[in-house]
Formats: C-alpha cells, structure tokens, sequence
C-alpha cells in the first residue's frame, strides 16, 4: 500500500485532509482518503502522515499487503508501537498472516506535543459520555488532562461539496452533542470522513479496527490537543480481544501525540448511574444501533433494552426522554436472547447480570428473572432452546 499525495484544502467551506491510497498487492481500486471538518478548526487540523499510517495500517494487514509506504516523515515512536500492535493481535488472530512493513518515504522525525490540552470522542453513548463526565467532575478547567473539546466522526463515502453538505451529514449527531458539550463547557468537533471504505466490514470494525480508526480521526487535530480519550467499553475483568482495548490504543501513541483508553475500571452500571446522575447526559444519551432511528434512539434493539433495564435498576428512566418509552417489559427484555442472540461470551453477560441485585432491589423481579435465564448466567452456562 502507497499513501501519497498529502495535503491540506478548505474548500466550499470545509477543511479537509486527504490522501492517495493505493494497494500494491490487494486487487482493490485506488481511493482519495479524506477527513474533513469545519474551517473552525484550521488551527489544529492538518495532514498528519502518522494519523494516515495509524487508520491504514490494519486494513493493509487484511489485504495482504506487503509494505505501507506513508509519504512524509513518521514519528520513531508511533513505529516503534506499531510493532507491538502488530505482535499484539497477531497473536490474537493469527488467521491476519505476516504484516506489512512500514516504510516512511522521508525517513523519521519525532514532533513535539501541542500546548494545547484534551480532546475525547464522543458518540453520546454511555461509556463516551462517562469518560466526559467524570473528566469535568475531577479535573479543573486548566488541567492538560482537562477535555477542553469533544469530537464525533460521521462516514461518508465522498467529500462534502459544501459547508451545508457537511453540516447536513453531521444534523444527526450534533444536536445531542453540542447540548451536552455545552453544558460541559467544551467545544464539539463535526469530523466526516470516508476512512469506513478503507474495509467496508462492520465484523473487522468492531474486532480489530474501531480504536485505531478514533486515534487516527483523532490524531489530525494535533495541533491544538496533545491528547485523545477513548471510552472503554469493557470493565476491565472483562477485556477480551477487540479493536478498542487498554493493551492496544495506548499503542497508537506518537512523540507528539497521546491516545488514552479511558475508565476501564468502571462497570457499565456504575457508568450508566453517573450519567444518569447528569441531567444533561441522562436526556441526551444516544446508545441506539439500529439504523432506521436516526438521531434518536427506537427503544428495541439490544443496547436500547440493555440500557432503559439498567436506567430501570437506577429508577431513573422513568425520568429520561432520550427513549419512546419509560418502561421495559418481560417481552422486550426477552428478545435479546430469544430474537437477537446477543448473549454469546461472559463479557456480554456481564453487562446484564450485574443488574440482578439492583432490579430485585426496585421490585423488578420479573426483569431480573428473564436475565437469570441468559446464557452464560444460566446455572450450566449454556444456551440452550
């Protein structure tokens, strides 16, 4: 794979970087890789070769490419990781194969951090809203560990044609995060990008590539921030391998630039109540997966139930307007197993047993009934029919 032609634009009102990726090995088409946000922020953006290496590498793996050529010099230390990244999850999935080499065309040179201070990527779900609140609960305002902006990336298959186009992309999201962010008192970050069509695979999204697809995002706002935060989505005696992990974003780390898996020692539970702690957060936490609800959230896929159940071990939800209903029933409860399947290792069940206790607790024995019949909760950890 060859990442050439690097460079800088604002064009029709959107600041883009971009680049040409060509594989050498793979029979893939070339495609322009491009990242692109508001003129806003033109004094952190820019084109950083290590950001391209960061969201590339991977999907050259998959492809079988022998080398990524990164046109522009790379940091020493964010190559000197990649190796460890690479031993890491070879291990993990050996079924990836040999990797490619890395090769920077102007050789290496490390870069200096910004004076500037954090940034954290912000989806509005609970674990990116957790990492928020905590930060501003805990850290004064001139901390540089201190979230001073948040960022959401939206995909798109091709550049915006304009600031309208652009801003239509990103209507969904940011609504929700710019309430919250205002709150917060940080500012919020639109990012659109076609990087998603480096792959076009949701399993290797989610499995192998979702961490370095936000650090990477991340990484070409270096300028201003000199830190990302990356919500866990696992507590931490739950890790397994997947693309977001504690061993493994840390890794996509540069002299100049630092990524932080954050707050893997919290439990979902304990992260859902000090959302719903937050009035702001608790109206506007966005957890939905289905792709026909928009920017809201339709109640009825498995991370809608599995967090209105906890809100309803908090007795909270009947307080929240972020879903269509305030209430969960038997029935509903039930499809996560019975329809969706969603119930397949110990970490997925550890988001739902540790709301047994605290639904027995409400006088919701009924739901704390359904999900002692899960699986991996069942008494002989299996399925079943």
């Amino acid at each position: 794979m060859r990442i050439s032609e690097l460079k800088l634009c604002n064009e029709s009102g959107v600041m883009r970087a971009e680049a040409r990726v060509v594989w050498e090995d793979a029979q893939k088409p070339p495609l322009t890789l491009f990242v692109e946000t508001d003129p806003r922020f033109h004094e952190a953006f820019w084109p950083d070769p290590n950001a391209f290496l960061t969201v590339c590498l991977l999907p050259a793996w998959r492809d079988r490419e022998r080398r990524i050529q990164v046109g522009g010099t790379l940091c020493p230390v964010l190559c000197r990781n990649m190796r460890a990244v690479i031993s890491i999850m070879g291990r993990w999935w050996a079924e990836l194969g040999t990797p490619p080499s890395i090769e920077p065309a102007r050789g290496l040179k490390a870069g200096r951090p910004s004076s500037g201070r954090s940034v954290s990527l912000l989806s509005c779900g609970i674990d990116s809203l957790a990492t928020l609140r905590w930060n501003k609960l805990h850290l004064p305002p001139d901390h540089p560990s201190s979230i001073e902006a948040v960022m959401f990336l939206e995909f798109h298959k091709e550049p915006s044609q304009s600031a309208d186009e652009f801003y239509t992309r990103v209507a969904r999201r940011l609504p929700v995060a710019s309430r919250v962010a205002d709150d917060a008192g940080v500012d919020v970050v639109p990012v659109v990008s076609n990087i998603w069509w480096l792959v076009n695979d949701g399993y290797f999204f989610e499995s192998h590539w979702n961490g370095a697809v936000l650090s990477g995002s991340a990484a070409f706002f270096s300028k201003r921030f000199h830190r990302a935060y990356i919500a866990s989505g696992y507590h931490a005696a739950h890790l397994h391998p997947c693309g977001s992990h504690p061993l493994i974003d840390p890794l996509y780390n540069s002299a100049h630039f630092h990524i932080e898996h954050d707050n893997v020692g919290m439990t979902r539970l304990e992260k859902t109540a000090l959302v719903a702690d937050w009035d702001v957060g608790l109206q506007n936490m966005r957890v939905c997966q289905s792709d026909v609800s928009g920017g809201t959230n339709c109640g009825l896929c498995e991370k809608c139930i599995r967090s209105m159940t906890t809100l309803i071990a908090l007795g909270k939800l009947k307080e929240c307007r972020a879903f269509p209903v305030s209430d969960v029933s038997v029935d509903t409860l039930t499809l996560v197993d019975r329809e969706y399947g969603m119930i397949k290792a110990e970490y997925d069940a550890a988001w739902y047993r540790e709301l047994i206790a605290p639904l027995i607790k409400v006088g919701r024995g009924d739901l704390a009934a359904v999900i002692q019949g899960f699986p991996f909760i069942r008494p002989n950890g299996k399925s079943g029919t």
